[in-house]
């Protein structure tokens, strides 16, 4: 069903002129490519392409990073939730979960009170797709639902 707009205007004789505008092509954002051949699974880890500096309001997260995938029921033409990761040390142990990176086993911290909707289309694969184990996966989960009862 296409979502329609109605117009009123009057023409040269007075008489009233319905004119429709298609509300699915104003200012509606091009579909991207999605960069994914699988689905994300939760607790795999992938970069992440957050929004360029212009677009964002501070403290987002911005630039390319790493998340962890929070959802379940992924699908690469939909949506996932996920937090993401830093490598800059994080004061407060109620906001964060310290881990050790799958991806160059450094010592991250997974943000866990930045959950985070994106498209799929945002996310870029990491070699050997790593994944969290279920323990610190568990970990993630409990820190970001504490992190939402308390918001």
């Amino acid at each position: 069903m296409v979502k329609q707009k109605w117009k009123h205007s009057v023409d040269h004789t007075s008489r009233i002129v319905t004119n429709i505008i298609d509300r699915d092509k104003i200012n509606k954002p091009r579909r991207r490519r999605v960069k994914l051949k699988a689905v994300p699974r939760k607790g795999e880890i992938y970069w992440c392409d957050y929004p360029p500096p212009e677009c964002l309001h501070l403290p987002e997260f911005w630039k390319r990073r790493p998340v962890v995938i929070l959802s379940r029921n992924a699908t690469l033409r939909g949506i996932v939730m996920v937090v993401p990761m830093t490598s800059q040390e994080q004061s407060d142990p109620y906001l964060s979960v310290q881990i050790q990176s799958p991806i160059n086993s450094e010592i991250v911290w997974v943000i866990c009170n930045h959950i985070t909707t994106v498209a799929v289309s945002r996310l870029l694969p990491v070699k050997g797709r790593p994944v969290v184990s279920r323990d610190i996966y568990q970990d993630i989960l409990r820190e970001v639902l504490n992190n939402l009862a308390n918001a």
